[in-house]
């Protein structure tokens, strides 16, 4: 079996699914890592048959496959430190709380504790450069 070749889809955000499609086949890739921000709509693919099925259909039609998830932004808003920028990536009625953002997130058992122990390690990096600095 070959290894196919995938490339992300997130830098071509602006290009509709059905055109990035027929652009990447007719340039030999065989799929994607698919942009949950730009190419899905997560929440709705998991929901709604028809738009899962439609959304198939132009992968099938061109010969594309999905071989991963791109989550990239999503990841952002949870685990950087908020800043307004952040906001371009999340849900519009959680703009400016980086909270609820987290708590949105998997009903955010699992990012409530990833972004607190993220923000202890960067606390304790900081720390560390200014005693190597010292």
């Amino acid at each position: 079996m070959k290894r196919p070749i995938n490339i992300c889809s997130g830098q071509f955000g602006d290009m509709p699914l059905e055109d990035l499609c027929r652009e990447m086949n007719a340039l030999g890739y065989n799929g994607f890592e698919i942009a949950t921000q730009a190419h899905v709509d997560v929440n709705r693919i998991v929901s709604d048959e028809k738009y899962r099925e439609e959304f198939k259909a132009t992968l099938a039609k061109y010969d594309m496959q999905i071989g991963a998830l791109s989550a990239h932004l999503a990841g952002q808003c949870v685990g950087d430190n908020w800043d307004p920028r952040l906001d371009n990536f999340a849900p519009n009625e959680l703009s400016g709380q980086p909270c609820g953002i987290v708590r949105k997130s998997a009903n955010g058992a699992y990012f409530d504790r990833a972004f607190r122990i993220r923000r202890e390690f960067r606390d304790f990096a900081i720390r560390r450069s200014s005693a190597l600095a010292a």
